[in-house]
């Protein structure tokens, strides 16, 4: 979800939901200005907290926002390479960078692409 919904907007869902437990998804998107879908993701996320909504309410907005959006960079499971590895292994004349990428994938099959990979040793040897 690239989309994030200010913190005020989702206590007043929440709030929304705990004082109307049957309200639609289709209404609470209404009144709040937001899609049904978004409506439906926030009152779903909230549930997955394990924290009674009365609870996540009383929250402040910072607290909120990390408890309903846990991690909002959609990439950060990728693992990242070990550049200081991968530059000392380029020093030695038998590695190349292709060969330090394939040893990467090899280990991460989901893990960067070669395009990121060749990138982030770039900008290392530029700041070393």
């Amino acid at each position: 979800m690239s989309y994030t919904l200010h913190p005020e907007t989702i206590k007043l869902i929440l709030e929304a939901r705990i004082a109307f437990p049957e309200i639609s998804y289709r209404k609470l998107g209404d009144v709040f200005s937001c899609s049904k879908t978004t409506a439906k993701s926030i009152v779903e996320r909230a549930a997955k907290t394990n924290i009674p909504l009365e609870d996540l309410v009383k929250l402040s907005n910072d607290e909120l926002k990390k408890k309903i959006y846990p991690n909002s960079n959609p990439y950060s499971y990728i693992p990242e390479p070990d550049i200081d590895y991968c530059l000392s292994e380029i020093k030695k004349h038998h590695r190349t960078v292709k060969s330090l990428f394939d040893e990467y994938k090899a280990n991460h099959p989901d893990g960067l692409g070669n395009t990121q990979f060749y990138t982030r040793i770039k900008e290392k040897k530029k700041h070393s």
